[in-house]
């Protein structure tokens, strides 16, 4: 998973797991494994029809083989989406998949899914059902889940924002930075730093908005995510304007 959540950008990335998939073509399972990478460095890049057909061919690969937990624990379907402008959509295979986790009684990555549905939930404006999943998440994760730590509380720290409440929104806003710049998660650090330069925005604090929305787009450009950083470049331009 590192090429997809590291710092190796995108068109390396895309190369690597296609040899990859090359080089393990007589196991399924990890052929399966490898498509889920890919699917999310093709729709980072723009190219949402092959990260779909990527994506339901490792879920329908991983579904044969009786791997259900494989299935249901992964968010990568939720991604593509969001990336592709359909929070809606996002949000059915998101929910779908954390109804999985709750019927097997699962713990751990349901806390990831609680905050991955927490994430396209805000997406759509339904604040209070988002800040519900983000504090479920909170309950569920362990301390050192640093993906699912941070975007708890990237989406807390939003809601905190749009109540004006917002000493504790750029409280929880920082520690999503904080905790983010200790991994190589490349796109979890950059959408922290979009989500303070939101808290930041709300408390007409334009400069330092300015220049978090500035570091998010460094980072989107040195992992290639295109997509990202051209919606971050309109944002950019925006809160320059003002």
């Amino acid at each position: 998973s590192s090429l997809w959540f590291g710092p190796t950008p995108a068109a390396e990335g895309i190369r690597r797991c296609e040899a990859m998939r090359v080089q393990v073509g007589e196991s399924p399972e990890s052929e399966a494994a490898i498509l889920r990478q890919l699917a999310c460095l093709n729709a980072i890049v723009g190219r949402f029809a092959i990260a779909r057909e990527l994506i339901a061919t490792s879920n329908a690969t991983y579904a044969d083989l009786g791997l259900t937990l494989y299935v249901a624990s992964s968010d990568h379907e939720a991604v593509i989406e969001l990336l592709a402008g359909n929070p809606a959509a996002a949000e059915r295979s998101a929910r779908a998949a954390y109804r999985a986790l709750e019927e097997m009684g699962e713990r751990a990555f349901r806390s990831t899914m609680a905050a991955s549905l927490a994430v396209v939930i805000l997406e759509q404006g339904r604040d209070e059902e988002a800040e519900d999943f983000a504090k479920l998440s909170a309950q569920l994760a362990a301390s050192g889940d640093l993906v699912t730590q941070v975007r708890w509380r990237r989406v807390r720290a939003r809601v905190h924002a749009r109540r004006a409440e917002l000493r504790a929104a750029e409280a929880l806003a920082r520690e999503a930075v904080t905790i983010a710049e200790a991994t190589d998660f490349v796109n979890d650090r950059a959408d922290a730093l979009v989500d303070l330069s939101h808290v930041l925005e709300a408390a007409r604090r334009g400069d330092e908005a300015v220049a978090a929305v500035s570091g998010a787009l460094h980072l989107y450009e040195l992992k290639g995510n295109v997509v990202a950083a051209a919606a971050t470049r309109l944002r950019l331009g925006k809160l320059v304007k003002m």
